[in-house]
Protein backbone atom coordinates (compact mmCIF):
# COMPACT_ATOMS: atom_id res chain seq x y z
CA UNK A 1 0.00 0.00 0.00
CA UNK A 2 2.95 2.47 0.89
CA UNK A 3 4.06 2.10 -2.76
CA UNK A 4 0.88 2.43 -4.08
CA UNK A 5 0.72 6.03 -2.31
CA UNK A 6 4.11 6.71 -4.10
CA UNK A 7 3.13 6.26 -7.19
CA UNK A 8 0.23 8.14 -6.46
CA UNK A 9 2.49 11.02 -5.32
CA UNK A 10 4.30 10.60 -9.07
CA UNK A 11 1.03 11.00 -11.01
CA UNK A 12 0.22 14.20 -8.50
CA UNK A 13 3.49 15.56 -9.78
CA UNK A 14 2.77 14.81 -12.68
CA UNK A 15 -0.74 16.81 -13.05
CA UNK A 16 0.53 19.70 -11.13
CA UNK A 17 3.15 20.26 -14.09
CA UNK A 18 1.10 19.19 -16.81
CA UNK A 19 3.84 16.76 -18.15
CA UNK A 20 2.67 14.21 -20.74
CA UNK A 21 1.41 11.04 -19.89
CA UNK A 22 0.83 7.81 -22.43
CA UNK A 23 -1.23 5.18 -21.64
CA UNK A 24 0.36 1.90 -23.50
CA UNK A 25 -1.67 -0.96 -24.27
CA UNK A 26 -1.15 -4.49 -26.39
CA UNK A 27 -4.13 -5.22 -29.14
CA UNK A 28 -3.61 -8.42 -30.30
CA UNK A 29 0.00 -7.87 -30.02
CA UNK A 30 0.38 -4.00 -31.84
CA UNK A 31 1.26 -1.66 -29.03
CA UNK A 32 -1.09 1.10 -28.83
CA UNK A 33 -0.27 3.96 -27.06
CA UNK A 34 -1.99 7.80 -27.04
CA UNK A 35 -1.55 10.94 -24.68
CA UNK A 36 -3.89 10.57 -21.88
CA UNK A 37 -4.83 13.58 -19.12
CA UNK A 38 -5.63 13.36 -15.27
CA UNK A 39 -8.87 14.57 -14.49
CA UNK A 40 -8.97 13.56 -10.71
CA UNK A 41 -7.72 11.95 -8.22
CA UNK A 42 -10.28 9.75 -5.11
CA UNK A 43 -7.82 8.18 -2.28
CA UNK A 44 -6.27 5.55 -4.63
CA UNK A 45 -8.11 5.68 -7.78
CA UNK A 46 -7.11 7.95 -10.74
CA UNK A 47 -9.91 9.41 -13.44
CA UNK A 48 -7.97 9.96 -16.54
CA UNK A 49 -9.38 11.83 -20.14
CA UNK A 50 -8.39 9.41 -22.66
CA UNK A 51 -8.04 8.77 -26.41
CA UNK A 52 -11.21 7.04 -27.98
CA UNK A 53 -9.16 4.28 -29.41
CA UNK A 54 -7.34 3.71 -26.30
CA UNK A 55 -10.88 3.27 -24.31
CA UNK A 56 -11.37 0.34 -26.62
CA UNK A 57 -8.13 -1.35 -25.57
CA UNK A 58 -9.14 -0.11 -21.92
CA UNK A 59 -12.16 -1.79 -22.30
CA UNK A 60 -10.88 -5.33 -23.55
CA UNK A 61 -7.83 -5.57 -21.59
CA UNK A 62 -8.69 -4.61 -18.22
CA UNK A 63 -5.78 -2.99 -17.35
CA UNK A 64 -2.97 -0.40 -19.16
CA UNK A 65 0.51 0.68 -18.64
CA UNK A 66 1.54 4.64 -17.91
CA UNK A 67 4.94 6.23 -19.01
CA UNK A 68 5.88 9.71 -18.17
CA UNK A 69 9.24 10.95 -18.61
CA UNK A 70 9.19 12.41 -15.72
CA UNK A 71 8.73 8.59 -14.12
CA UNK A 72 11.82 6.16 -13.84
CA UNK A 73 9.90 3.17 -14.75
CA UNK A 74 6.64 2.46 -16.51
CA UNK A 75 3.43 1.80 -13.84
CA UNK A 76 1.01 -0.88 -14.51
CA UNK A 77 -2.69 -0.22 -13.37
CA UNK A 78 -5.91 -1.99 -13.62
CA UNK A 79 -8.71 -0.66 -15.21
CA UNK A 80 -11.74 0.22 -12.72
CA UNK A 81 -14.44 2.10 -15.12
CA UNK A 82 -14.65 2.73 -18.68
CA UNK A 83 -16.91 5.28 -20.43
CA UNK A 84 -16.28 5.13 -24.01
CA UNK A 85 -18.64 7.74 -24.63
CA UNK A 86 -17.57 9.98 -21.90
CA UNK A 87 -13.66 9.01 -22.95
CA UNK A 88 -12.85 8.70 -19.44
CA UNK A 89 -11.40 5.68 -17.88
CA UNK A 90 -10.61 5.20 -13.77
CA UNK A 91 -7.34 3.93 -12.90
CA UNK A 92 -6.74 1.85 -9.45
CA UNK A 93 -4.46 -0.77 -7.94
CA UNK A 94 -0.77 1.14 -9.53
CA UNK A 95 2.65 -0.67 -9.31
CA UNK A 96 5.74 -0.56 -10.80
CA UNK A 97 5.40 -2.66 -14.49
CA UNK A 98 8.28 -5.00 -15.96
CA UNK A 99 10.90 -3.39 -17.34
CA UNK A 100 10.33 -4.41 -20.67
CA UNK A 101 6.80 -3.04 -20.96
CA UNK A 102 6.84 -0.44 -23.95
CA UNK A 103 10.61 -1.33 -24.59
CA UNK A 104 9.68 -2.77 -27.84
CA UNK A 105 11.74 -1.30 -31.14
CA UNK A 106 9.96 -3.43 -33.29
CA UNK A 107 5.95 -3.29 -34.51
CA UNK A 108 4.81 -7.00 -33.37
CA UNK A 109 1.40 -8.85 -34.26
CA UNK A 110 -0.49 -11.63 -33.35
CA UNK A 111 -2.06 -14.00 -36.73
CA UNK A 112 -5.90 -13.31 -37.28
CA UNK A 113 -6.03 -17.28 -38.24
CA UNK A 114 -3.57 -19.85 -36.80
CA UNK A 115 -0.63 -20.55 -38.57
CA UNK A 116 1.39 -23.33 -37.47
CA UNK A 117 5.07 -23.13 -36.63
CA UNK A 118 7.69 -25.64 -36.62
CA UNK A 119 11.06 -25.35 -33.91
CA UNK A 120 13.45 -27.22 -34.71
CA UNK A 121 16.30 -27.65 -31.99
CA UNK A 122 18.62 -30.31 -31.07
CA UNK A 123 17.58 -32.56 -34.08
CA UNK A 124 13.77 -32.30 -32.86
CA UNK A 125 10.99 -30.94 -34.61
CA UNK A 126 8.36 -29.10 -32.37
CA UNK A 127 5.12 -28.03 -33.30
CA UNK A 128 3.73 -24.98 -32.33
CA UNK A 129 1.33 -22.30 -33.15
CA UNK A 130 2.69 -18.51 -34.03
CA UNK A 131 1.74 -16.09 -31.20
CA UNK A 132 3.00 -12.96 -32.32
CA UNK A 133 5.99 -11.86 -34.92
CA UNK A 134 8.13 -9.08 -35.62
CA UNK A 135 11.19 -8.61 -37.48
CA UNK A 136 13.28 -9.39 -34.83
CA UNK A 137 11.42 -12.35 -33.10
CA UNK A 138 8.32 -14.74 -32.73
CA UNK A 139 6.01 -16.02 -29.90
CA UNK A 140 5.19 -19.96 -30.41
CA UNK A 141 2.88 -21.33 -28.05
CA UNK A 142 2.95 -25.22 -28.20
CA UNK A 143 0.79 -27.50 -29.07
CA UNK A 144 0.23 -31.38 -28.01
CA UNK A 145 0.63 -32.88 -24.68
CA UNK A 146 3.60 -34.78 -25.09
CA UNK A 147 5.28 -31.66 -26.33
CA UNK A 148 5.06 -29.98 -23.28
CA UNK A 149 7.18 -33.05 -21.16
CA UNK A 150 9.85 -32.81 -24.10
CA UNK A 151 10.13 -28.73 -24.74
CA UNK A 152 11.42 -27.36 -21.59
CA UNK A 153 14.51 -30.04 -21.83
CA UNK A 154 15.18 -28.97 -25.25
CA UNK A 155 14.62 -25.84 -25.74
CA UNK A 156 15.96 -23.62 -22.83
CA UNK A 157 17.22 -20.20 -22.82
CA UNK A 158 19.53 -19.00 -25.11
CA UNK A 159 19.48 -22.45 -27.63
CA UNK A 160 19.99 -22.39 -31.24
CA UNK A 161 16.72 -22.84 -32.53
CA UNK A 162 15.26 -22.41 -35.96
CA UNK A 163 11.27 -21.38 -37.01
CA UNK A 164 9.56 -22.86 -39.91
CA UNK A 165 5.99 -21.11 -40.95
CA UNK A 166 4.21 -20.08 -44.05
CA UNK A 167 2.85 -16.95 -43.38
CA UNK A 168 -0.67 -15.67 -44.63
CA UNK A 169 -0.63 -14.71 -48.62
CA UNK A 170 2.91 -16.23 -49.06
CA UNK A 171 3.49 -19.81 -51.12
CA UNK A 172 6.95 -20.15 -49.82
CA UNK A 173 7.63 -20.79 -45.68
CA UNK A 174 9.67 -18.91 -44.26
CA UNK A 175 12.97 -19.99 -42.23
CA UNK A 176 13.68 -17.99 -39.34
CA UNK A 177 17.44 -18.97 -37.27
CA UNK A 178 17.52 -17.97 -33.83
CA UNK A 179 17.79 -18.87 -30.12
CA UNK A 180 15.40 -18.66 -27.41
CA UNK A 181 15.03 -15.95 -25.25
CA UNK A 182 12.69 -17.40 -22.60
CA UNK A 183 10.06 -20.30 -21.96
CA UNK A 184 7.18 -19.75 -19.57
CA UNK A 185 4.52 -21.83 -18.57
CA UNK A 186 0.82 -20.85 -18.47
CA UNK A 187 -2.30 -23.27 -17.51
CA UNK A 188 -0.62 -26.38 -19.34
CA UNK A 189 0.85 -24.90 -22.34
CA UNK A 190 4.23 -23.46 -22.92
CA UNK A 191 4.55 -19.91 -24.93
CA UNK A 192 8.47 -19.41 -26.45
CA UNK A 193 9.80 -16.10 -27.19
CA UNK A 194 12.65 -16.36 -29.91
CA UNK A 195 15.08 -13.88 -31.08
CA UNK A 196 15.42 -14.52 -35.06
CA UNK A 197 17.71 -13.30 -37.56
CA UNK A 198 15.92 -13.32 -41.01
CA UNK A 199 17.15 -12.42 -43.96
CA UNK A 200 16.25 -10.15 -46.69
CA UNK A 201 13.49 -11.95 -48.24
CA UNK A 202 12.26 -13.78 -45.06
CA UNK A 203 12.48 -9.46 -43.53
CA UNK A 204 10.57 -8.33 -46.48
CA UNK A 205 7.49 -11.45 -45.85
CA UNK A 206 7.04 -10.18 -41.90
CA UNK A 207 7.44 -6.24 -43.08
CA UNK A 208 4.43 -7.36 -45.62
CA UNK A 209 2.29 -9.42 -42.96
CA UNK A 210 2.90 -7.11 -39.75
CA UNK A 211 1.88 -4.03 -41.98
CA UNK A 212 -1.23 -5.67 -43.64
CA UNK A 213 -2.01 -7.01 -39.42
CA UNK A 214 -1.34 -3.96 -38.31
CA UNK A 215 -3.68 -1.70 -40.37
CA UNK A 216 -6.59 -4.95 -39.87
CA UNK A 217 -6.19 -4.31 -36.20
CA UNK A 218 -6.60 -0.78 -36.06
CA UNK A 219 -9.30 -1.28 -38.01
CA UNK A 220 -10.43 -3.65 -35.75
CA UNK A 221 -10.03 -0.83 -32.86
CA UNK A 222 -12.29 1.78 -34.74
CA UNK A 223 -14.50 -0.37 -35.25
CA UNK A 224 -15.10 -1.68 -32.07
CA UNK A 225 -15.63 2.33 -30.69
CA UNK A 226 -18.37 2.90 -33.81
CA UNK A 227 -20.24 0.17 -32.54
CA UNK A 228 -20.09 0.49 -28.59
CA UNK A 229 -20.72 4.28 -29.16
CA UNK A 230 -23.87 3.63 -31.64
CA UNK A 231 -25.14 1.29 -29.05
CA UNK A 232 -24.38 3.82 -26.09
CA UNK A 233 -26.14 6.47 -27.91
CA UNK A 234 -29.16 3.87 -29.49
CA UNK A 235 -29.34 3.05 -25.46
CA UNK A 236 -29.27 7.04 -24.38
CA UNK A 237 -32.28 7.77 -27.06
CA UNK A 238 -34.38 5.21 -25.18
CA UNK A 239 -33.39 5.94 -22.01
CA UNK A 240 -34.42 9.45 -22.38
CA UNK A 241 -36.69 10.33 -25.49
CA UNK A 242 -37.45 13.77 -25.99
Amino acid sequence: MKFDLTILHDLEQIASTQAEIRLFNVFHGLPISYPAVIQSFDETEVTFNIHKYQSVCLAYEKQTFIQSEVIPFVIKSRVGMVDITALTAVLTDFSRAPITIGGRTAVRVSPKEPVPVTICSDHRKIPGNLADISVDGVGVVLVAMYIYQVAPRVLKKDAPAQIKLRLPGETAETVLPGKVMYIKENQGSYRLGINTLPDAKAKQNILRFVSQRQAEIMREVKLLYEMVSQLKAGNDSQTNPR
